[in-house]
């Protein structure tokens, strides 16, 4: 039995976005701010020209949206990403004749897509060696670990603190001794204060990923297995 505590977050943007009312559009614009790289990505493996992955990607969730796709996910029957994926492929093996013939469409559902910067992004992440299917599930959890990194930023932005989150955020997922001292000295520190002010941030960090990892699962005892899942995938 799923736990309600843990429908927030992505879930509650997913439910949101269904829905056929005011809150819809912002809540398609924040999922499709997390989700529209691994898509357009995974479209570009499939051997499609950048502008035909863009115009793919924006007719995806245009479809996403009309059909209702979205009204019929089950949080307890699996992840989110696994559901998007599927549907992707479900899309470009339904409507990507129909889709390229007519363009977009006036009415359509708009992602805004920077195609150079799209382009620019998905040269310099190819991995070699993975599947198309592993490198999207691979981009879903470097989504998400950005998700998490910006939520933290914002709070240290709230708090009137950007320049140590600048400062620090080099060293969250690992130590080099000379930009430790870098760092230490660009902000006053003493290697002590650093390292203190470096762990509490490290444990927010963990903290938020965990919250956001929560909200993809349907039951708390997952957040471990999802958590390890996404670490892989990002090494892949």
């Amino acid at each position: 039995m799923p736990d309600p505590r843990f429908h927030t977050t992505q879930w509650t943007l997913v439910f949101s976005a269904a829905a056929d009312d005011s809150e819809s559009r912002p809540a398609l614009n924040a999922l499709c701010a997390m989700y529209w790289f691994p898509v357009y990505a995974f479209i570009r493996r499939q051997g499609h020209d950048a502008t035909e992955a863009e115009d793919l990607t924006q007719a995806f969730y245009a479809k996403l949206i009309e059909k209702a796709y979205l009204a019929q996910v089950d949080r307890s029957r699996g992840k989110f990403r696994t559901f998007l994926l599927a549907s992707v492929k479900h899309f470009l093996s339904n409507e990507r004749d129909r889709t390229l013939a007519q363009k977009r469409g006036g009415g359509a559902t708009h992602v805004p897509i920077d195609l150079s910067a799209a382009e620019e992004r998905y040269a310099s992440e190819k991995a070699g060696g993975l599947s198309p299917e592993e490198a999207f599930e691979k981009r879903c959890a470097l989504s998400l670990l950005d998700t998490a990194l910006r939520a933290l930023r914002e709070e240290y932005v709230e708090r009137d603190d950007l320049g140590h989150f600048e400062a620090l955020a080099p060293l969250l997922t690992g130590d080099s001794p000379d930009l430790y001292e870098k760092v230490a000295n660009d902000l006053g520190m003493s290697r002590g204060a650093l390292r203190v002010a470096l762990h509490r941030m490290r444990g927010r960090f963990r903290a938020i990923l965990r919250e956001h990892v929560a909200s993809l699962v349907s039951a708390p005892e997952q957040i471990d297995e999802e958590i390890r899942h996404l670490m892989n995938a990002v090494t892949m």
